[in-house]
């Protein structure tokens, strides 16, 4: 199927186009997805709102390069997702303290030492 018989059935609204859309340019999306993320099921959801995406958009544009079209959506969605993924809130590093770092900290004995101080007055 062509790409203009497929935006024609997105313009029909008929689910098939999903389908069609899928057989034809999945592994494609798929592959871009797979790039960026290094990750298979961010990979296929990528993907999948790649169609939601096109299912919203296609009727009242007519891309003129479906697969460019696709790709944009596609590779738009991923950097989104890794945005959303590297938040800072999100995205934490933990450091476990070895011994000699245990040790060596300037805070080890703060507190007590501060206490201390104020017990001397």
């Amino acid at each position: 199927m062509n790409d203009e018989d497929i935006i024609d059935l997105f313009f029909d609204r008929k689910e098939s186009a999903i389908f069609e859309t899928d057989n034809k340019y999945g592994n494609h999306l798929s592959k871009l997805a797979m790039r960026i993320l290094n990750c298979h099921e961010d990979a296929e959801e990528c993907k999948n709102d790649t169609y939601f995406e096109t299912w919203n958009t296609v009727p009242p544009t007519r891309p003129t390069n479906f697969l460019a079209y696709l790709m944009r959506i596609c590779r738009c969605d991923a950097f989104d997702r890794i945005e959303w993924q590297k938040a800072k809130k999100r995205h934490s590093c933990i450091v476990e303290l070895t011994s000699e770092m245990s040790e060596a900290s300037v805070y080890k004995g703060y507190k007590r030492d501060k206490i201390e101080m104020r017990g001397d007055r």
